[in-house]
């Protein structure tokens, strides 16, 4: 599935952050994953 426009994913990104906070004990873990999964959309669109 092909990830949104940056400035749409970002504000996505931030709800997201609310949502999960609890769920999450690092969150930067959190922010190293979405930030992976966002530098690979490219790729994952391309394969699809």
């Amino acid at each position: 599935m092909c990830l949104p426009p940056p400035p749409y994913f970002k504000g996505e990104f931030q709800l997201i952050i609310k949502i999960k906070e609890a769920r999450y004990q690092n969150i930067l873990e959190m922010i190293s994953f979405f930030s992976y999964a966002y530098n690979m959309g490219g790729v994952e669109c391309q394969g699809l």
